[in-house]
């Protein structure tokens, strides 16, 4: 109610569920400096994919701001991406795509990667995390894949971290760390299929 009285513009106004009203901010500009700035002497931002620090800052209302770019460690002719040529992964998916996905994504593990490499393989569904991590077995990673159940991303993160103390070389698939997971130590990352959002949401 605060952040409403501060700016009657830029908001998406709905019924929601339960004839409640959702209201959602369009931007921030309207309300990042007096949620985080009015109490603050000075004021950290972080993050991998700020992009242009004056498009950034403008956007959020800041005027007055230093910035640094700190270039990444590894260019990206070291950050390689291949595509696998993988059956697409949609609705109209057979489990004959599903099983071809599978063996290209063990075949290229076990013939391009170093053996002693541990790794992540991004799903969208837990259940699709356990019925490929199955599929992976199959096909020659049987000692090296790991699903995990563990509900919550702390969890999960912890119970992976487990699992590669056990096994250096595990490759864990799962639907999570999709966004903000640190992983200093895995050097294999295959993403079974984009999430991408739903285009039909009108916000």
């Amino acid at each position: 109610i605060r952040a409403l009285s501060t700016s009657r513009e830029g908001w998406y106004v709905f019924s929601a569920p339960f004839n409640e009203l959702a209201c959602v901010p369009l931007t921030a500009r309207y309300h990042f400096t007096d949620l985080f700035l009015s109490n603050a002497k000075n004021v950290l931002i972080m993050s991998a994919t700020i992009g242009d620090a004056d498009v950034f800052t403008a956007e959020l209302g800041i005027r007055d701001f230093q910035s640094r770019a700190v270039p990444h460690p590894y260019p990206p002719v070291m950050r390689t991406i291949y595509d696998l040529k993988a059956p697409k992964i949609g609705q109209k998916a057979t489990p004959a795509d599903y099983e071809e996905q599978a063996r290209l994504i063990a075949t290229a593990i076990k013939r391009d990667a170093d053996p002693s490499w541990s790794g992540v393989i991004l799903t969208t569904r837990k259940q699709e995390a356990h019925d490929l991590a199955a599929r992976l077995a199959r096909n020659g990673l049987e000692r090296r894949v790991f699903s995990s159940r563990e509900m919550g991303t702390d969890n999960i993160v912890s119970a992976w971290h487990r699992q590669r103390s056990k096994v250096p070389n595990s490759i864990f698939v799962t639907h999570a760390l999709w966004e903000g997971y640190d992983g200093t130590d895995e050097k294999i990352c295959v993403v079974t299929k984009v999430p991408y959002a739903y285009l039909g949401d009108p916000y």
